[in-house]
């Protein structure tokens, strides 16, 4: 019995080893496993999905050249040990804070980090960027995780809209497309190593993609991938949740933010949870619920929230009435509603796209912060 059960296992594993192996010659005949590409901005990250890649001397993004550090952060080297007189503040966060489009040194840690030094001559003050374009909460959790051991004095959190939903593992469900400007597919570790290495594993990867989205060609896919994405990356977090998907991406996207929290109130770190804009926020202020249910969840976790909008919206009016000779007593609503030209070009000085700043936003950004942070840095 023993023998013949013993000989049925061996048939099995022949003829299954047999099958994978006939599987995987056919399948090389349309799909070629390769390495995965190390030589861009981002590598893959088996708890991130993906970081910046360490010690990058000469990489460009979006047109502007960007270096890294031994920790993988857009910033200058940062010694782990903090010297005695040392003022830290890490900056988590996405493409706004990394600096899409801007020079290292015209991002808002840079420009914040000109303005605190300033003010505490006799403190080595660092803001040190560990952003990364296209983090969400998830992500951002790990890179405060491992930027800890920089002792900091201070955490600024930022949000945008598009945290909420993205293109990736933990969010595919809510309309993410797997893969983006990172070349780096969201998948995990063993996905990522069977990937490099079986042609059999891309063919069934492919039909089981394909038939998700129902489409017959790669152009299809990516047409459908890209639509999804679009209806959920703004709407998802500027309007009340619509469907269950939506108020479990709030759960998720919350539960993450308070790992964070969590993690800095373990340290004795205060947190600044700070909220920029996105473009249909400025025409229309009233869609606002992501920084209403983030101010109730900063509330509740007692720390600092910075809500960008409404102080960049104020500035504009301002700005706006002052250079027409208006009451610069006039509410936003009206200035907005009366001046839609100077009011759209308002938008434009201050971001170069949908959400990510200017040189003169960052600095916007920078001024609003150093109210908050110079608080923490007069008790150091």
């Amino acid at each position: 019995m023993l023998t013949r059960l013993c000989q049925n296992v061996a048939l099995a594993i022949i003829s299954t080893a047999i099958f994978l192996a006939v599987g995987e010659g056919l399948a090389r005949l349309c799909y070629t496993p390769k390495a995965a590409d190390s030589t861009g901005l981002f590598e893959y990250d088996h708890d991130k999905i993906y970081a910046l890649r360490k010690n990058i001397t000469n990489g460009y993004f979006v047109g502007k050249k960007v270096t890294t550090n031994s920790l993988g952060h857009r910033d200058r080297e940062i010694q782990m040990n903090k010297p005695n007189n040392g003022f830290r503040i890490l900056a988590i966060g996405d493409s706004v804070t990394f600096g899409h489009g801007v020079l290292a040194e015209e991002a808002w840690p840079e420009a914040l980090e000109l303005r605190l030094a300033a003010r505490f001559p006799n403190l080595a003050v660092d803001v040190i960027n560990t952003a990364v374009p296209g983090n969400s909460p998830f992500q951002e959790y790990y890179d405060l995780k491992r930027a800890l051991v920089l002792q900091p004095d201070a955490v600024i959190l930022q949000f945008v809209l598009n945290d909420l939903v993205e293109p990736y593992r933990v969010f595919r469900r809510f309309g993410g497309k797997g893969k983006d400007y990172h070349k780096v597919d969201d998948i995990p570790w063993w996905n990522h190593e069977l990937s490099q290495r079986s042609a059999l594993f891309l063919l069934l990867k492919d039909v089981v993609n394909r038939a998700s989205l129902g489409a017959l060609t790669v152009e299809q896919m990516r047409a459908k991938a890209l639509q999804r994405e679009a209806e959920l990356s703004w709407d998802a977090g500027a309007d009340p949740p619509k469907d269950p998907q939506m108020h479990e991406a709030w759960r998720e996207c919350l539960a993450w933010m308070q790992k964070e929290i969590d993690l800095c109130r373990k340290s004795g770190i205060p947190v600044i949870l700070m909220v920029t804009p996105v473009e249909l926020q400025f025409r229309d202020g009233t869609r606002t619920y992501a920084q209403q249910r983030l101010a109730e969840f900063a509330q509740k976790n007692g720390i600092t929230f910075l809500d960008l909008l409404p102080l960049l919206r104020e500035r504009a009016a301002r700005d706006i009435a002052l250079s027409i000779g208006a009451d610069a007593e006039l509410p936003v609503s009206v200035v907005a509603a009366r001046y839609p030209k100077e009011w759209a070009e308002s938008w434009k000085r201050y971001f170069l796209d949908y959400d990510h700043f200017t040189p003169k936003g960052h600095n916007f950004t920078a001024e609003i912060l150093f109210a908050l942070t110079e608080k923490i840095g007069a008790r150091q």
